[in-house]
Protein backbone atom coordinates (compact mmCIF):
# COMPACT_ATOMS: atom_id res chain seq x y z
CA UNK A 1 0.00 0.00 0.00
CA UNK A 2 1.51 3.55 -1.08
CA UNK A 3 1.51 5.89 1.27
CA UNK A 4 -1.85 8.66 1.73
CA UNK A 5 -3.01 10.35 4.42
CA UNK A 6 -6.05 12.64 5.34
CA UNK A 7 -5.86 16.51 5.88
CA UNK A 8 -8.97 17.92 8.21
CA UNK A 9 -9.82 20.60 6.05
CA UNK A 10 -11.30 23.50 8.24
CA UNK A 11 -15.02 22.66 7.90
CA UNK A 12 -16.13 26.35 8.60
CA UNK A 13 -15.54 28.84 5.87
CA UNK A 14 -16.57 32.25 6.22
CA UNK A 15 -14.08 34.55 3.99
CA UNK A 16 -16.25 37.39 2.64
CA UNK A 17 -16.11 37.80 -1.19
CA UNK A 18 -17.47 39.85 -4.11
CA UNK A 19 -20.67 38.41 -5.95
CA UNK A 20 -18.28 38.23 -9.42
CA UNK A 21 -18.30 35.35 -11.77
CA UNK A 22 -15.03 33.51 -12.03
CA UNK A 23 -14.45 30.03 -12.35
CA UNK A 24 -15.17 26.25 -10.69
CA UNK A 25 -12.21 24.65 -8.51
CA UNK A 26 -11.31 21.51 -8.10
CA UNK A 27 -9.96 19.70 -4.81
CA UNK A 28 -5.86 19.06 -4.57
CA UNK A 29 -3.79 17.15 -2.56
CA UNK A 30 -2.03 20.20 -0.82
CA UNK A 31 -5.14 20.98 0.96
CA UNK A 32 -5.13 17.65 2.65
CA UNK A 33 -1.83 18.08 4.27
CA UNK A 34 0.91 20.85 5.08
CA UNK A 35 3.66 18.49 2.92
CA UNK A 36 2.89 20.46 -0.46
CA UNK A 37 2.04 24.11 -0.81
CA UNK A 38 -1.30 25.53 -1.59
CA UNK A 39 -0.97 28.74 -4.12
CA UNK A 40 -4.75 30.15 -3.77
CA UNK A 41 -5.41 32.21 -6.32
CA UNK A 42 -6.88 35.44 -5.28
CA UNK A 43 -9.62 35.65 -8.02
CA UNK A 44 -10.45 32.53 -7.82
CA UNK A 45 -10.23 31.32 -4.34
CA UNK A 46 -8.69 27.99 -6.53
CA UNK A 47 -6.23 26.37 -4.36
CA UNK A 48 -2.99 24.28 -6.60
CA UNK A 49 -0.45 23.14 -5.24
CA UNK A 50 -0.06 18.88 -5.69
CA UNK A 51 -1.91 16.24 -8.15
CA UNK A 52 -5.96 17.27 -8.09
CA UNK A 53 -8.19 14.52 -6.10
CA UNK A 54 -9.89 12.17 -8.46
CA UNK A 55 -11.73 8.45 -8.49
CA UNK A 56 -9.60 5.85 -10.61
CA UNK A 57 -12.86 4.50 -11.15
CA UNK A 58 -15.98 5.41 -12.81
CA UNK A 59 -17.95 3.11 -11.29
CA UNK A 60 -18.76 4.47 -7.06
CA UNK A 61 -20.34 3.04 -4.91
CA UNK A 62 -21.87 4.20 -1.36
CA UNK A 63 -24.26 3.50 1.58
CA UNK A 64 -26.33 5.03 3.91
CA UNK A 65 -26.56 4.57 7.54
CA UNK A 66 -29.01 2.15 8.81
CA UNK A 67 -31.25 4.40 10.96
CA UNK A 68 -31.99 7.59 8.89
CA UNK A 69 -33.61 10.39 10.51
CA UNK A 70 -36.38 10.35 12.67
CA UNK A 71 -35.64 14.38 13.95
CA UNK A 72 -36.45 15.12 9.77
CA UNK A 73 -38.68 12.05 9.34
CA UNK A 74 -36.09 10.89 6.75
CA UNK A 75 -35.58 6.99 6.25
CA UNK A 76 -32.26 5.20 5.08
CA UNK A 77 -34.65 4.37 1.89
CA UNK A 78 -35.35 8.46 1.40
CA UNK A 79 -31.72 9.07 2.07
CA UNK A 80 -30.74 6.57 -0.85
CA UNK A 81 -32.51 7.78 -3.27
CA UNK A 82 -31.85 11.37 -3.37
CA UNK A 83 -28.30 10.10 -3.11
CA UNK A 84 -29.03 7.76 -6.16
CA UNK A 85 -30.57 10.53 -8.02
CA UNK A 86 -27.64 13.28 -7.07
CA UNK A 87 -25.45 10.74 -9.01
CA UNK A 88 -27.04 10.90 -12.04
CA UNK A 89 -27.62 15.01 -11.43
CA UNK A 90 -23.71 15.11 -12.17
CA UNK A 91 -23.67 12.00 -14.48
CA UNK A 92 -26.12 13.29 -17.06
CA UNK A 93 -25.11 16.46 -17.52
CA UNK A 94 -23.56 17.72 -21.10
CA UNK A 95 -20.44 18.75 -21.36
CA UNK A 96 -19.48 21.90 -23.20
CA UNK A 97 -17.27 19.45 -25.73
CA UNK A 98 -19.74 17.11 -26.18
CA UNK A 99 -20.29 13.74 -24.34
CA UNK A 100 -21.21 13.39 -20.70
CA UNK A 101 -18.81 12.41 -17.40
CA UNK A 102 -18.28 8.57 -18.03
CA UNK A 103 -19.52 7.92 -14.25
CA UNK A 104 -22.00 5.65 -12.36
CA UNK A 105 -22.74 4.91 -8.63
CA UNK A 106 -23.89 1.56 -7.08
CA UNK A 107 -25.34 1.54 -4.03
CA UNK A 108 -23.98 -1.24 -1.24
CA UNK A 109 -26.81 -1.21 1.30
CA UNK A 110 -27.71 0.01 4.62
CA UNK A 111 -24.94 0.18 6.97
CA UNK A 112 -24.13 -0.55 11.04
CA UNK A 113 -22.02 2.17 10.89
CA UNK A 114 -22.03 5.76 11.86
CA UNK A 115 -18.48 6.32 11.79
CA UNK A 116 -15.89 8.74 9.39
CA UNK A 117 -13.27 6.48 8.56
CA UNK A 118 -10.99 4.69 6.18
CA UNK A 119 -8.73 1.60 7.04
CA UNK A 120 -6.01 0.75 4.70
CA UNK A 121 -6.15 -3.08 4.78
CA UNK A 122 -9.76 -3.32 5.20
CA UNK A 123 -10.57 -3.72 1.50
CA UNK A 124 -14.26 -3.94 0.78
CA UNK A 125 -14.80 -3.26 4.13
CA UNK A 126 -14.85 0.68 4.24
CA UNK A 127 -17.24 2.08 2.85
CA UNK A 128 -18.51 5.81 1.81
CA UNK A 129 -21.09 6.02 3.69
CA UNK A 130 -23.61 9.01 4.22
CA UNK A 131 -25.37 9.26 7.66
CA UNK A 132 -27.67 11.83 9.71
CA UNK A 133 -26.41 13.12 13.33
CA UNK A 134 -29.68 13.35 15.20
CA UNK A 135 -27.34 13.39 18.54
CA UNK A 136 -24.29 14.31 20.01
CA UNK A 137 -21.83 14.51 17.39
CA UNK A 138 -18.32 16.57 16.43
CA UNK A 139 -20.27 18.69 13.86
CA UNK A 140 -20.88 22.35 15.32
CA UNK A 141 -24.15 24.25 15.26
CA UNK A 142 -23.17 26.30 12.41
CA UNK A 143 -22.92 23.03 10.24
CA UNK A 144 -25.42 21.71 7.55
CA UNK A 145 -23.06 19.07 6.31
CA UNK A 146 -19.38 17.42 6.39
CA UNK A 147 -18.15 15.43 3.16
CA UNK A 148 -14.24 13.81 4.75
CA UNK A 149 -12.79 12.64 2.19
CA UNK A 150 -9.54 10.27 2.47
CA UNK A 151 -6.73 10.39 -1.15
CA UNK A 152 -3.32 9.48 -1.90
CA UNK A 153 -1.15 12.44 -1.63
CA UNK A 154 1.33 11.22 -4.09
CA UNK A 155 -1.67 10.24 -7.04
CA UNK A 156 -4.76 12.28 -5.71
CA UNK A 157 -6.46 9.11 -6.12
CA UNK A 158 -9.35 9.50 -3.82
CA UNK A 159 -10.06 6.37 -1.17
CA UNK A 160 -12.98 7.09 0.54
CA UNK A 161 -15.57 9.86 1.48
CA UNK A 162 -17.92 10.02 4.17
CA UNK A 163 -21.00 12.36 4.46
CA UNK A 164 -22.25 13.56 7.90
CA UNK A 165 -26.02 15.46 7.61
CA UNK A 166 -26.55 17.84 10.89
CA UNK A 167 -29.91 16.71 11.38
CA UNK A 168 -29.46 17.99 15.13
CA UNK A 169 -29.68 20.91 14.91
CA UNK A 170 -31.13 21.56 11.30
CA UNK A 171 -34.33 20.13 9.86
CA UNK A 172 -34.67 18.74 6.20
CA UNK A 173 -37.41 17.37 3.68
CA UNK A 174 -36.85 15.51 0.79
CA UNK A 175 -40.05 16.81 -2.15
CA UNK A 176 -41.19 20.11 -2.36
CA UNK A 177 -44.47 18.55 -1.51
CA UNK A 178 -42.74 18.35 2.48
CA UNK A 179 -40.90 21.48 2.60
CA UNK A 180 -41.68 23.46 5.16
CA UNK A 181 -40.18 26.93 7.29
CA UNK A 182 -37.04 26.64 8.33
CA UNK A 183 -36.39 23.44 6.34
CA UNK A 184 -33.58 22.42 4.05
CA UNK A 185 -33.65 20.65 0.43
CA UNK A 186 -31.96 17.79 1.24
CA UNK A 187 -31.62 17.06 -2.48
CA UNK A 188 -29.96 20.10 -2.72
CA UNK A 189 -27.65 19.41 0.04
CA UNK A 190 -26.45 16.25 -1.08
CA UNK A 191 -25.88 17.29 -4.87
CA UNK A 192 -23.33 19.70 -3.53
CA UNK A 193 -22.02 17.59 -1.51
CA UNK A 194 -21.78 15.21 -4.22
CA UNK A 195 -20.21 17.70 -6.22
CA UNK A 196 -17.05 17.45 -3.55
CA UNK A 197 -17.81 13.92 -3.17
CA UNK A 198 -16.48 14.02 -7.13
CA UNK A 199 -13.18 16.32 -6.33
CA UNK A 200 -15.12 19.63 -6.98
CA UNK A 201 -13.85 22.81 -4.16
CA UNK A 202 -16.19 25.67 -3.95
CA UNK A 203 -16.25 28.36 -6.59
CA UNK A 204 -17.34 32.00 -6.24
CA UNK A 205 -19.51 32.19 -9.08
CA UNK A 206 -23.10 33.01 -8.53
CA UNK A 207 -25.70 30.12 -9.20
CA UNK A 208 -23.44 27.84 -9.21
CA UNK A 209 -24.47 24.72 -7.01
CA UNK A 210 -20.64 24.39 -5.93
CA UNK A 211 -21.52 28.41 -4.57
CA UNK A 212 -20.39 27.96 -0.96
CA UNK A 213 -23.79 30.26 -0.08
CA UNK A 214 -27.15 27.91 0.28
CA UNK A 215 -30.01 29.99 -1.44
CA UNK A 216 -32.05 27.44 -1.65
CA UNK A 217 -32.60 27.62 -5.70
CA UNK A 218 -29.55 25.71 -7.11
CA UNK A 219 -30.21 22.38 -6.30
CA UNK A 220 -29.04 20.92 -9.91
CA UNK A 221 -25.38 21.88 -11.37
CA UNK A 222 -25.28 25.18 -13.15
CA UNK A 223 -23.04 26.31 -16.15
CA UNK A 224 -19.87 26.58 -14.47
CA UNK A 225 -20.29 22.91 -11.93
CA UNK A 226 -20.87 21.12 -15.69
CA UNK A 227 -16.99 22.91 -16.48
CA UNK A 228 -15.77 21.83 -13.95
CA UNK A 229 -17.28 18.09 -13.48
CA UNK A 230 -16.18 17.85 -16.84
CA UNK A 231 -12.60 18.60 -16.55
CA UNK A 232 -12.59 16.11 -13.23
CA UNK A 233 -14.30 12.94 -14.79
CA UNK A 234 -13.32 12.04 -18.43
CA UNK A 235 -16.44 11.75 -20.84
CA UNK A 236 -17.78 8.14 -22.35
CA UNK A 237 -20.56 6.22 -21.63
CA UNK A 238 -21.76 5.10 -18.55
CA UNK A 239 -19.98 2.04 -17.15
CA UNK A 240 -22.29 -0.69 -15.89
CA UNK A 241 -21.95 -0.98 -12.40
CA UNK A 242 -22.49 -3.28 -9.38
CA UNK A 243 -21.74 -3.27 -6.02
CA UNK A 244 -19.87 -5.51 -3.66
CA UNK A 245 -21.94 -7.49 -1.15
CA UNK A 246 -21.66 -5.48 2.37
CA UNK A 247 -19.02 -7.12 4.62
CA UNK A 248 -20.36 -8.36 8.01
CA UNK A 249 -23.27 -6.12 7.83
CA UNK A 250 -21.19 -2.97 6.47
CA UNK A 251 -19.94 -2.53 10.26
CA UNK A 252 -17.33 -0.69 10.91
CA UNK A 253 -13.83 -1.48 10.33
CA UNK A 254 -12.48 0.60 13.16
CA UNK A 255 -8.74 2.22 13.25
CA UNK A 256 -5.99 0.50 10.84
CA UNK A 257 -3.12 -0.56 13.28
CA UNK A 258 -0.80 -0.33 10.24
CA UNK A 259 -0.93 3.24 10.10
CA UNK A 260 2.27 4.53 12.95
CA UNK A 261 4.09 7.56 13.02
CA UNK A 262 6.72 5.76 11.73
CA UNK A 263 6.79 3.79 8.61
CA UNK A 264 8.94 1.81 6.22
CA UNK A 265 9.83 1.61 2.61
CA UNK A 266 9.11 -0.30 -0.17
CA UNK A 267 10.95 -1.05 -2.82
CA UNK A 268 9.34 1.67 -5.17
CA UNK A 269 11.14 4.01 -2.61
CA UNK A 270 7.46 5.18 -1.12
CA UNK A 271 6.37 5.25 2.61
CA UNK A 272 4.57 1.82 3.24
CA UNK A 273 1.52 1.82 5.00
CA UNK A 274 -0.33 4.21 5.77
CA UNK A 275 1.30 7.99 6.86
CA UNK A 276 1.07 9.92 9.90
CA UNK A 277 -0.47 13.05 10.79
CA UNK A 278 -1.06 14.07 14.38
CA UNK A 279 -4.53 15.75 15.06
CA UNK A 280 -4.48 19.38 15.12
CA UNK A 281 -6.95 21.63 17.06
CA UNK A 282 -10.07 23.21 15.64
CA UNK A 283 -8.94 26.93 14.55
CA UNK A 284 -10.74 29.81 13.29
CA UNK A 285 -14.03 29.40 11.66
CA UNK A 286 -13.62 32.39 9.62
CA UNK A 287 -11.09 31.44 6.87
CA UNK A 288 -9.90 27.84 5.36
CA UNK A 289 -8.45 26.25 8.15
CA UNK A 290 -6.99 22.52 9.24
CA UNK A 291 -8.76 21.33 11.93
CA UNK A 292 -8.99 17.67 13.64
CA UNK A 293 -11.54 14.75 12.10
CA UNK A 294 -9.44 11.68 13.69
CA UNK A 295 -6.12 11.06 15.40
CA UNK A 296 -4.93 7.97 13.19
CA UNK A 297 -6.51 9.64 10.11
CA UNK A 298 -6.85 12.71 8.76
CA UNK A 299 -9.29 13.75 6.13
CA UNK A 300 -10.19 16.80 3.63
CA UNK A 301 -13.46 17.94 5.50
CA UNK A 302 -15.64 20.39 3.61
CA UNK A 303 -18.77 22.13 5.78
CA UNK A 304 -21.80 23.15 4.84
CA UNK A 305 -22.33 25.54 7.06
CA UNK A 306 -24.56 28.40 7.76
CA UNK A 307 -23.57 32.17 9.47
CA UNK A 308 -27.42 32.91 10.88
CA UNK A 309 -30.92 31.79 10.23
CA UNK A 310 -32.88 33.97 8.20
CA UNK A 311 -29.77 36.60 7.83
CA UNK A 312 -28.24 37.64 4.63
CA UNK A 313 -24.29 36.57 4.49
CA UNK A 314 -21.94 37.12 1.76
CA UNK A 315 -19.35 35.55 3.78
CA UNK A 316 -17.55 32.05 2.21
CA UNK A 317 -18.55 29.19 4.40
CA UNK A 318 -20.56 26.45 2.81
CA UNK A 319 -22.82 25.26 1.05
CA UNK A 320 -26.74 26.16 0.31
CA UNK A 321 -29.97 27.14 2.64
CA UNK A 322 -33.25 28.70 1.93
CA UNK A 323 -34.42 31.37 -0.05
CA UNK A 324 -31.94 33.92 1.31
CA UNK A 325 -28.34 33.07 1.32
CA UNK A 326 -26.71 31.77 3.96
CA UNK A 327 -23.19 31.05 4.86
CA UNK A 328 -22.63 27.86 4.79
CA UNK A 329 -20.73 25.08 3.50
CA UNK A 330 -17.76 22.46 1.91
Amino acid sequence: MKAFSIAALGALLALVVPDTAWAYCQTHTCEFSNTARCDIDPLTGCSSGGPVARWDTACVTYAVEETGSSRSRISPGGLSAVLNAGFRSWSDVECPSGGSPALAAAFRGETSCDEVEYNCGAGDGNNNIAMFRDGASELSSTTIALSTIMARLSTGEILDVDIEINSRDFDFYVSDDQARQDAHDLRLVLNHELGHFLGLSHTRVPGALMRAAYDGNDRFPAADDIEGICRSVPSGNDPSCTAPALVDGGACVGPDSACAPAVEQDETGEAAGCSYLAPRAHRSATQWTLSERAGWLLGLGFGLTIFLRGRFSSSRASARGQRRAKMLHG
